[in-house]
């Protein structure tokens, strides 16, 4: 291939006949440039391939002339997002151009926030020619210049240079941090949470970020014995904005592997980010598998409902606090009873609040109908730790039918699905009103009442402390 002299093309040929082979799963070999001006990438399989697809079409301006590796002269040709070779091959060479763009963080209509210099954020999407008709299962060898790092979402293979993709459900772009920049790893439980900040080593700084990320992920872990498949990549983006929070964004990708992204204001302290919902929020979104856009009001309604119960017991938020947010919450929903969820979910104006908090209600009125009905034995955290077991991380999105469906198989119960139809049916939050009466949860004059006499106080406190 152009561009590749010969002593590039003996390091590549060596570096992916170390590889383990597993079947037809494709292998790759990636080698930074020492400038970070371009990769070269080196694609194999043990069995002949002649379509590859490239996941974000974006990416097919920056990739140089992809060609067999035995055979230069057989070319990739790329028509309408599909590329072809003219006869089948076993290797493929080819390079992509890293562009001005990588040195922000993000792309698109969000605000960009600039990387240091010696820093690139990429999205596999533009530069992994996948093979046609696989699994999405692949095998990934990064090769770095000296005193150079990688994040990725994939899983880490043996402590080596090398990865594990997973077949995934593609929520959004994967992440690739590439150049020089703090990585930490950082051990909750059985998970581990490779962090990666984007911004050189500060010490001082990850004194802050360690207790942070450890208060918030820590009840998350318990309540779901794990997390998805136990390692994670934990993105954190400084930025300099005012007014906007301790963490003004976060967002959990699935692609390839499980990642959390958080947008933290550079300033702020380590109390401040204590007080801040927002992780906890998104590793909530971790206890379920990628919903469909239609199922958007599960997903969001349970880490809703969640990330008030674990900033409680992170040590966050008091036991009035954590009740209060909920509270204001379902109350944020109450206008918004003749939107159809259905509705709201496909993102009509006006309908977020419907899409956080209806399903927070939901997930309330199932913790209590499980605690109850098993005396105290069972509550939504063990349901969910067991579908972590069965289920997790899910290789597609699931719809909300496939998700109630296995709730109630696992809790042999149709409470999941019983209360998933009548929010189907009806958007009026008001339905979860008796069970806040019998919690003896209410605000009055701006004042959180909990009442101590109320028929399930006692049930009110193990859903705050975990009592199962």
């Amino acid at each position: 291939m152009a561009g590749l002299d010969r002593a590039l093309l003996s390091w590549v040929l060596a570096a992916t006949i170390s590889l383990p082979v597993s079947g037809a799963t494709p292998r790759y070999v990636i080698r930074a440039e020492a400038d970070l001006s371009s990769l070269a990438i080196e694609l194999r399989s043990d069995e002949p391939f002649s379509r590859l697809v490239l996941e974000d079409e974006r990416g097919w301006r920056y990739l140089g002339n992809a060609a067999d590796c035995e055979q230069p002269q057989n070319m990739l040709q790329q028509h309408a997002g599909i590329a072809t070779l003219p006869a089948a091959s076993r290797c493929l060479r080819y390079r992509f151009a890293i562009r001005a763009e990588e040195t922000s963080a993000t792309r698109g209509r969000r605000r960009s926030f600039s990387l240091p210099e010696n820093l690139r954020q990429l999205a596999p999407d533009d530069f992994l020619l996948r093979i046609a008709g696989s699994s999405g299962r692949a095998q990934v060898r990064i090769v770095l210049p000296e005193g150079m790092q990688v994040s990725v979402p994939w899983r880490p293979v043996d402590g080596s240079d090398q990865f594990l993709i997973e077949p995934s459900a593609q929520s959004s772009r994967a992440i690739m941090l590439l150049g020089r920049f703090e990585q930490r790893d950082l051990r909750i439980g059985d998970t581990t949470l490779r962090v990666a900040i984007a911004a050189q080593a500060n010490a001082a700084r990850w004194s802050t970020y360690r207790p942070w990320l450890a208060g918030a992920a820590a009840p998350v872990v318990a309540a779901g014995h794990g997390l998805g498949g136990n390692d994670l990549q934990v993105v954190i983006v400084p930025i300099d904005i005012d007014g906007a929070g301790a963490v003004p964004f976060g967002h959990v990708i699935r692609n390839g592997g499980e990642s959390l992204r958080f947008f933290v204001n550079g300033a702020a302290t380590l109390a401040q980010l204590r007080g801040d919902w927002t992780a906890s929020h998104e590793f909530s979104h971790l206890l379920l598998p990628h919903l469909s856009s239609g199922a958007r009001w599960i997903s969001e309604g349970f880490a809703s409902y969640y990330q008030n119960i674990f900033m409680f017991r992170s040590g966050g938020y008091d036991e009035a606090t954590a009740w209060r947010k909920l509270l204001e919450g379902f109350n944020r929903a109450r206008p918004l009873k003749d939107m159809p969820i259905a509705a709201a979910s496909a993102g009509r104006r006006g309908g977020r609040m419907l899409v956080y908090w209806l399903g927070a209600a939901f997930a309330l009125q199932a913790d209590v109908a499980l605690r109850r009905r098993s005396d105290g034995r069972e509550s939504l955290d063990s349901v969910l730790a067991q579908l972590r077991e069965c289920c997790l991380p899910a290789a597609n999105s699931w719809s909300g039918e496939q998700l109630t469906s296995r709730l109630d198989e696992l809790s042999k119960t149709q409470i999941f699905s019983r209360l998933y139809r009548s929010y189907l049916r009806d958007s009026d939050i008001s339905q979860v009103d008796p069970v806040l009466d019998e919690l003896g949860v209410s605000i009055a004059s701006g004042r959180t009442l909990l009442d101590a006499g109320a028929v399930l106080a006692p049930l009110r406190t193990a859903i705050l402390q975990g009592s199962q």
